[in-house]
């Protein structure tokens, strides 16, 4: 027995809901792909020990990668999505939750059973008790001068700069498409 028209069509010519326009006009936002994920969270483990050992949020994460020699269109979305997407079981980075607020601090998995906290190394008493500074950050290119990391540095600085393209392509096209959905909705509103 054939089955029957839904009750929405009976016959009538089925015209696109507003909603189901504005799912059609969306555009998919690029990704970068994993491997590039994973290149971006393994530079860590690169860095000299005084370096990698220390706990870092996201945002010195960002500092520490661009001063080292990771192009500028790095963000800090982009490496909490790697962190997410990429670092499956500890893979590359440990987390550990520190203060009231619970704020994620990360550091290379090789250093996952040192002891010492974030807030520990933050804390650092020198001579005559007087705070010394806790210095996170590599010296300025050092991924682009070190023979291991300049061919991975390389690689990923390329795909971001293809991905920043993408993503400023598909906004383009998302406005273009919004602007469009508004002349519609504004023409079908006229009498």
């Amino acid at each position: 027995m054939p089955k029957s028209k839904s009750k929405r069509s009976r016959g009538r010519p089925v015209t696109p809901s507003n909603h189901e326009k504005s799912q059609a006009a969306k555009t998919t936002p690029p990704r970068l792909d994993c491997k590039y994920l994973k290149i971006l969270l393994s530079l860590h483990a690169d860095l000299p020990n005084e370096y990698a050992s220390t706990w870092v949020t996201a945002e010195e994460m960002h500092s520490r990668l661009t001063a080292g020699g990771v192009d500028k269109v790095l963000s800090v979305e982009l490496i909490l999505r790697a962190l997410k997407r990429a670092n499956g079981s500890n893979l590359f980075l440990t987390r550990r939750l520190e203060g009231a607020s619970n704020v994620p601090y990360f550091r290379p998995s090789m250093y996952m059973h040192d002891n010492g906290t974030p807030e520990q190394q933050r804390n650092l008493r020198g001579a005559g008790n007087s705070t010394r500074h806790l210095n996170i950050t590599p010296p300025e290119g050092y991924f682009l001068s070190n023979d291991d990391t300049a061919s991975k540095v390389s690689a990923l600085n390329k795909a971001l700069i293809e991905y920043e393209e993408q993503l400023l392509a598909a906004q383009d096209k998302q406005s273009c498409n919004d602007e469009e959905r508004n002349d519609e909705e504004i023409q079908s509103d006229t009498p």
